[in-house]
């Protein structure tokens, strides 16, 4: 079984970083302040732009007003000027043109003014009427001229004559002109000012358009910046809402580094952490699964060898490609066999281990790990292995601290088993072990509960359970009875250890002699009874000589148990019989076999049924009746027979 799910790289072409795009990276706070106070500064100096604008109308339409007031000022002077001219001319006249010093005053200040009105014209009507002026005073200082001399001269006639005849000048003509200029200079400022407020309609729609494009601009810019925060903000939530529904396989495309990349970059994090935690917890899943499930399958096992079967298969599961052995000692411990095989190798890795001491991992009491046979550190028992080069691990294998074999996996040199492999190979040592070695201890105890703990062979509540089997069977059987020749002899000769070995021999001999089917068992003391399923007392006694020839040949081969000899009485059983009448008959006989010399046997074919209320076997101490030996054997689970004289 492969545990855990293979881990998906965590994928850095998913965090791609375009460092190239300032605004892209720039953060958030600053996107904002970029943003708006870009705004803020084209408004200010939109604003700016336009009271300067204004200030610059105001100050043009104040230039034009007060220029046309100039113009129109120095227009009245000049035709108050004029009137002073015309009347000083007079009074020197009608003074007899003794004196013109105020008229010569009054002429230069009209010149001065007619100056002035020439400097202050705008337009070229004024000044086409400013130069119209300004021959008109030179005309009329022309005439003045003449008239002075012609007073000089003393020919005042004339000069009155030139004066106000038809030929004089009046400088009538130039406050028309003057007149025409004033209306020129008002005519122009009104112009003038039509303009100027054109030119302010003008700048407020340009204020007007500039503060709505601005406004639009202000629209755009939030939407921008809407989008540059909300688009990786809905990448992280459509990540986060595929991971609450299940979905952890795709990572959030990062592609800025401002405070929205890092919050994705710290996702994608987040989200490696719970796929490396599902992946963790989906591998512990699995492995408590396989356990759950190796657990059930070695309960189902029935005995040792169901168990290896269920630990072979668990094996093939939990190191799927790799040779792994199950290797586990006998009942002495000083032999391992090579119990189940798992993996491309036939014959499993191929430890030679002995002993399960011989192994490392068994003595230190924990798996060890060996990268490369060839490792100055490597397990000696890993060099010169037929596969060649190789990695390895072992996991020692125990039953309730007591060591009871080795779990052995190899690999490729260089790459051993991992982590989950060597978790799932010490999950199957360790329920493997528990297992065998509790159906071995289950086999011990109810081993040493069904036999003697002397001989090995059946006790005589476990002989009352297979030969009432056989009596039920209804077919014919035999039963016999098998007594050591002089045992009390023997005990009193060698002891009772010495007896204790004739006992052993004698069973061994039994076990190794008779049938498989055939059932042996310890009676007591030193009387051993015999069930001979499907066979006759005749058959039953050929094998018994087989046995007693056997005990003859084992007591003189090597003298490590003293000799003697066994009696033996046999008799038929069959449908419709009793076993107690059978094993009466069966002891009568063997009585016989006593009597007539022992070391014998004696068929109860010819033999009468004894009383048994009155029978007895003479040759055993103490003159015990059969019938308080024997009747009802079944049902009698304590005696102790006395030995013989």
């Amino acid at each position: 079984m492969t545990i855990g799910l293979p881990r998906r790289p965590l994928a850095p072409a998913h965090l791609v970083h375009r460092r190239g795009n300032f605004l892209r990276n720039l953060p958030v706070g600053r996107k904002l302040l970029f943003a708006f106070g870009s705004v803020a500064l084209l408004l200010a100096l939109v604003l700016i732009g336009q009271i300067a604008e204004v200030r610059a109308l105001s100050r043009s339409a104040q230039a034009i007003g007060d220029s046309a007031l100039t113009r129109v000022e120095a227009a009245a002077d000049v035709d108050a000027v004029s009137h002073r001219v015309h009347e000083e001319q007079l009074a020197y006249l009608l003074d007899g043109g003794l004196s013109r010093e105020r008229f010569e005053e009054a002429a230069r200040s009209m010149t001065d003014a007619v100056e002035r009105l020439g400097r202050s014209s705008a337009s070229p009507v004024e000044v086409r009427l400013a130069r119209k002026i300004a021959s008109g005073q030179s005309t009329f200082m022309q005439l003045d001229a003449m008239i002075w001399d012609a007073a000089r001269a003393g020919n005042a006639e004339k000069a009155r004559n030139l004066a106000e005849g038809p030929e004089a000048i009046d400088l009538g003509f130039v406050r028309a002109d003057i007149a025409s200029y004033s209306d020129a200079a008002r005519n122009d400022a009104a112009a003038l000012s039509v303009r100027i407020q054109s030119q302010f309609a003008a700048a407020t729609r340009r204020a007007t358009v500039i503060g709505m494009s601005a406004f639009g601009l202000v629209i755009v810019l939030c939407a921008l910046i809407q989008r540059a925060i909300l688009t990786p903000l809905r990448r992280v939530q459509d990540a986060a809402e595929r991971a609450a529904a299940g979905d952890m396989s795709e990572d959030v495309v990062v592609d800025r580094t401002d405070e929205t990349g890092r919050l994705g970059l710290a996702f994608n994090a987040m989200q490696a952490g719970l796929r490396d935690r599902e992946v963790r917890l989906r591998r512990d899943a699995d492995r408590q699964e396989f356990d759950a499930q190796l657990h059930r399958a070695l309960e189902l096992a029935e005995g040792e060898a169901e168990a290896v079967a269920v630990a072979r298969q668990a094996l093939g599961e939990a190191a799927p490609g790799l040779s792994v052995e199950l290797l586990l000692s006998d009942s002495s411990k000083t032999h391992m066999d090579r119990m189940a095989v798992a993996g491309p190798e036939s014959n499993g890795p191929g430890c030679p281990l002995t002993t399960p001491w011989g192994c490392p991992a068994v003595r230190q009491g924990q798996s060890i790990i060996f990268p490369s046979s060839t490792a100055l550190d490597a397990c000696p028992k890993l060099k010169d292995r037929p596969v060649g080069v190789l990695s390895a691990v072992c996991v020692p294998v125990s039953f309730m601290g007591r060591a009871i074999g080795v779990l052995h996996a190899a690999g490729p040199d260089g790459h051993p088993p991992g982590t989950d492999t060597i978790a799932s190979l010490q999950v199957v040592a360790t329920q493997a072990g528990g297992r065998v070695g509790m159906i071995r201890s289950m086999d011990r105890t109810s081993l040493q509960a069904a036999t003697d703990g002397l001989t090995g062979l059946l006790n005589r509540r476990s002989f009352e359970t297979r030969a009432r089997a056989v009596v039920l069977d209804e077919r014919p059987y035999a039963v016999a009875m098998a007594d050591l020749d002089h045992f009390k002899r023997l005990n009193d000769t060698y002891g009772h250890a010495g007896g204790d070995r004739a006992l052993r021999l004698f069973a061994k001999i039994l076990q190794t002699t008779l049938r498989p089917d055939d059932i042996p068992a310890r009676f007591g003391g030193e009387e051993f009874i015999i069930v001979f399923p499907r066979a006759s007392a005749r058959e039953a006694a050929n094998a018994l000589e087989r046995v007693r020839v056997a005990l003859a040949q084992a007591t003189g081969a090597d003298g490590s148990a003293p000799s003697f000899t066994s009696s033996f009485g046999v008799a038929d059983g069959g449908p419709g019989t009793d076993l107690d009448q059978v094993v009466v008959a069966a002891d009568a006989a063997l009585y016989r076999a006593k009597s007539e010399g022992r070391d014998r046997v004696v068929v109860a074919a010819d033999e009468p049924v004894y009383d048994l209320t009155r029978a007895t076997r003479p040759d055993h101490d103490g003159g015990d009746p059969i019938a308080a030996r024997h009747g009802g054997f079944l049902r009698d689970a304590a005696f102790d027979d006395p030995r013989d004289p």
